[in-house]
């Protein structure tokens, strides 16, 4: 700890190095070097910094660290990897339905493929967030499944019989993640399947539903994003620089009255 001290106490500026070195190093040797002295030391190696620095010089610096906090940050978060399942849904061209139609059978084809049980199946199946189980109820971990999961919509055909959809879901482990979202897939076509079998009058019933693609093992993870990570690093540094440009005046040492 003390040479980490010694080391900080060299960052003060030259010119205050030059008149108060010595002293200041004399004094080191007498006081604990502990994490309260490397702060009081840090503390003044940056307000004495701050004073001999224009306010361009300071949002450069604090830029830089604002990304190098970023770099760390982006280092320190575990890889998450995200793999992606495509599906279509086609119905018969002489049985149209509406839009509201549509998107009610959709929702209820989501509602039951990812309901909270079928979340908990898959969770005790793949034996998913075991870090996490045992710490937080089983709810919280289904609350946090759900926000690893996104379907959205592709596209669909001009006659608007046909709409496809891709269903990702996110996770630390590749192999975990497709597995996973393969699983996912395979509910959907089984709950379309049960849905034209209970609901032979329903748009379920003429609905059919395929897997296009099924997922991928992705290597590359999907988060954390390093360009988004630094880019948020740097504009909280490039902040912290503009606030502390504009509080720089209030910190140079005041002057007497006699003096001119």
């Amino acid at each position: 700890m003390k040479r980490i001290i010694q080391f900080v106490s060299r960052l003060y500026p030259a010119s205050w190095q030059r008149r108060y070195g010595v002293e200041f190093d004399a004094l080191l040797e007498d006081v604990h070097s502990n994490w309260h002295t490397l702060l009081n030391v840090l503390r003044g190696v940056v307000e004495m910094q701050l004073r001999t620095w224009n306010g361009g010089k300071i949002l450069v610096i604090a830029g830089m660290a604002g990304a190098l906090v970023g770099l760390a940050a982006w280092l320190a978060i575990p890889n998450r990897y995200g793999s992606t399942a495509v599906l279509k849904i086609a119905l018969s061209p002489e049985q149209s339905a509406t839009d509201k139609a549509k998107a009610d059978y959709f929702d209820s084809l989501a509602g039951q493929s990812i309901s909270r049980p079928s979340l908990i199946q898959i969770i005790r199946k793949f034996r998913l967030y075991e870090p996490e189980q045992a710490k937080i109820p089983l709810d919280d971990i289904v609350d946090s499944m759900e926000r690893d999961i996104t379907i959205k919509p592709i596209g669909q055909s001009s006659d608007r019989t046909e709409t496809v959809f891709s269903i990702q879901f996110v996770y630390a482990d590749p192999v975990t993640a497709q597995r996973v979202a393969e699983d996912l897939a395979d509910r959907f076509v089984d709950t379309n399947r049960d849905l034209s079998v209970h609901y032979s009058k329903s748009l379920a019933a003429r609905a059919t539903l395929e897997l296009l693609n099924a997922p991928d093992l992705i290597i590359r993870p999907v988060s954390p994003r390093l360009s988004r990570v630094t880019a948020a690093g740097t504009a909280a540094g490039l902040a912290l620089g503009l606030l502390l440009a504009l509080i720089r005046p209030s910190m140079r040492p005041a002057r007497s009255a006699g003096t001119k």
